[in-house]
């Protein structure tokens, strides 16, 4: 009986739709005109009703995950489109795993298949929205400081092999979406915007999400380091890129570094 009541409550189209399933029917064999045989009928609400208070609440329980996971999007789209959007993402995409933090994974790539013509922006806002919620519940990993980092020979520099914290996200969008994020989370009431590439850091730091704009030649090497080449090999290959500017990077370098050690972004030498 449990089996059966949540296989038709967790049935994204309804009590109706899942009594239906062949799920369903392997449990008991029944139609919807037959749920009173199951579910007794109240005074005032029949067995169908009383069911369906419980397949709503789950719903709206998977809709309240959504908004606090994805609030600037929700921003974005006002409440009636944003709800409109997560029943339907609901749908089609069930809840599969106990850990609801995983039930948000897949509506970036949802909302860029639906026809918006803002669809593109608003996946990139959910892309940053869902990084920023991978990072929090990423494992933990002993970081490298900057003292280490500080502390090696210079001639040992262009052998470095250097792998970020599992809690970190390097992104790249087609338009400014952390500019957006900040201007939301200040009550400025932004625009839509018109595209612009934009760089981001999304990284965890004594159990705070932070968010850092990047450079387009400070995400080139932090994807770069990420295939796993050392230091010397991943800034030549960048020298070939003419979209770089390669003396900025040469300038900047050693203070990236420190930077970006100082927040714990990195955790092993090679």
């Amino acid at each position: 009986m449990q089996r059966w009541m949540q296989i038709v409550i967790t049935h994204p189209r309804g009590v109706a739709a899942g009594v239906g399933t062949e799920e369903a029917k392997a449990e008991y064999d029944i139609v919807p005109d037959e749920l009173e045989r199951l579910i007794a009928p109240s005074g005032s609400l029949s067995g169908l009703e009383r069911i369906s208070i419980y397949s709503e609440m789950y719903t709206l329980r998977l809709l309240d995950v959504l908004r606090e996971d994805f609030s600037v999007l929700l921003n974005a789209l006002g409440e009636r489109r944003f709800e409109a959007l997560a029943r339907d993402y609901i749908a089609a995409h069930p809840s599969r795993h106990p850990n609801l933090n995983q039930f948000g994974r897949h509506l970036a790539g949802f909302v860029a298949s639906r026809d918006d013509r803002h669809a593109a922006f608003l996946s990139e806002l959910a892309t940053l929205e869902r990084a920023a919620s991978e990072v929090f519940d990423a494992e933990r990993a002993a970081a490298l400081s900057r003292v280490e980092l500080e502390g090696l020979a210079p001639e040992s520099w262009p052998r470095l092999r250097l792998e970020r914290v599992p809690a970190t996200r390097v992104l790249s969008f087609r338009y400014p979406v952390n500019r957006y994020y900040v201007d939301v989370k200040e009550g400025r009431g932004p625009r839509i915007p018109k595209p612009a590439p934009s760089f981001a850091l999304v990284y965890r730091k004594d159990w705070i999400v932070w968010r850092a704009n990047l450079s387009r030649e400070q995400h080139a090497l932090l994807e770069a380091l990420a295939t796993g080449a050392e230091l010397g090999a991943a800034l030549e290959s960048l020298s070939a890129r003419e979209d770089l500017d390669l003396a900025r990077l040469q300038r900047e370098l050693a203070g990236w570094f420190r930077e970006w050690s100082a927040e714990g972004v990195f955790r092993s030498i090679g």
